[in-house]
């Protein structure tokens, strides 16, 4: 059977193949012939389940898909997709996966297969506070240097180095460690040391905590909070929000 020609705006349309993620869901990687715009990858439930997310995609990316016979051409082409093997791995959270790190404005290392990221379900406010301003040296003089004779800033520095290389330590790899003392005696100062290793959030109201989440904005998304900090560095500030009687 003769595949079947496709006119109007999902001519455009490009499979560029299939891929898997941690969980084994499968994922369609696509592109827009004629534009520079690199689409993520888009998994089964993410068409099924929303496919105005994909059409939204593939509008910005240059495609027009507005009118309901465009929207069912789409589906039609990836309906007719023969399985393949996968050509690349979908990473959905922060860390190591296929012997890189990832990230979320990079993939450090050299993944075999290719490596994909698909964010949707990470907090963007969280993802956003990843970032890197000045040079290694600049940080070194205006941070480091500042923690030499204090010992609990130091000890929160290296933590912060931690997350990447405790895969490669033998025994327990969870825990964490809690700093405790009266107001104003320099816990959140050892934080926000510890948390420029990794970034600052950039929105206004949360810049004076640093890389910091609080427990209060933690409570309801705790797994969440988790991948988004998988193999990196979690600090929660406030414990206080977390109450009395919080079982650890």
């Amino acid at each position: 059977m003769r595949n079947k020609k496709i006119f109007g705006p999902a001519s455009r349309l490009i499979i560029k193949g299939d891929g898997r993620d941690e969980w084994g869901n499968r994922y369609f990687k696509l592109a827009v012939k004629g534009s520079e715009f690199d689409l993520p990858p888009f998994s089964m439930h993410q068409i099924s389940s929303d496919p105005d997310a994909l059409y939204k995609a593939l509008s910005n990316a240059g495609l027009n898909i507005f009118t309901r016979k465009a929207k069912n051409a789409v589906l039609e082409l990836l309906q007719a997709q023969q399985h393949a093997p996968s050509k690349f791995r979908v990473a959905t959270r922060l860390g190591w996966n296929s012997r890189a790190i990832v990230r979320p404005d990079e993939i450090v290392g050299s993944p075999t297969p290719r490596l994909e990221t698909e964010f949707g379900d990470l907090p963007p406010q969280m993802l956003a506070k990843y970032r890197s301003k000045g040079t290694l040296e600049d940080w070194k003089k205006n941070i480091a240097s500042l923690c030499a004779g204090n010992s609990r800033l130091i000890f929160a520095v290296s933590l912060a180095f931690t997350g990447p290389i405790l895969r490669f330590v033998r025994g327990p790899k969870a825990g964490g460690f809690q700093f405790w003392g009266e107001k104003e005696t320099g816990k959140t100062t050892a934080t926000m040391v510890a948390g420029s290793v990794w970034g600052c959030h950039t929105g206004a109201g949360n810049r004076e905590i640093g890389f910091a989440e609080t427990w209060h904005t933690t409570a309801n998304q705790v797994e969440i909070t988790a991948l988004v900090h998988n193999d990196c560095l979690l600090i929660l500030d406030e414990t206080g929000q977390a109450g009395w009687d919080t079982q650890c």
